[in-house]
């Protein structure tokens, strides 16, 4: 049960970041569109994040871990290309719309306590 209102609230905090954004940052097609991102980009962190941390180790020492945040980034050109009606819009806008949609929820499933 947790899981699926954690799917619900990123599929709810990836329609905001874009509907408040005015799709400047990501454009999702529908609501359907982002519940179906977040539950590949929930599995995308579950199988690859732990494959690709390690291998760009490296790179997120000598960057602070900022590196971490392109890796987001690159993660959501992979949800792009999976799942139709979910778009980028930039590189630089795709990686302020994962430190977004990261940061925001983090403190909405916080806030909900699941």
């Amino acid at each position: 049960m947790k899981f699926l209102i954690r799917m619900l609230l990123s599929a709810l905090v990836l329609f905001g970041v874009a509907y408040l954004s005015h799709d400047a940052l990501l454009r999702v097609d529908s609501l359907t569109a982002a519940l179906y991102a977040a539950v590949v980009f929930a599995v995308v962190n579950a199988v690859l994040k732990p494959i690709v941390k390690l291998l760009a180790l490296p790179l997120t020492i000598v960057t602070f871990g900022l590196f971490s945040f392109v890796v987001n980034a690159a993660f959501f050109y992979l949800v792009e290309w999976v799942v139709p009606g979910f778009h980028t819009v930039g590189f630089l806008r795709t990686v302020a719309a994962a430190v977004i949609v990261s940061v925001s929820t983090s403190i909405v499933t916080w806030v909900a306590r699941v």
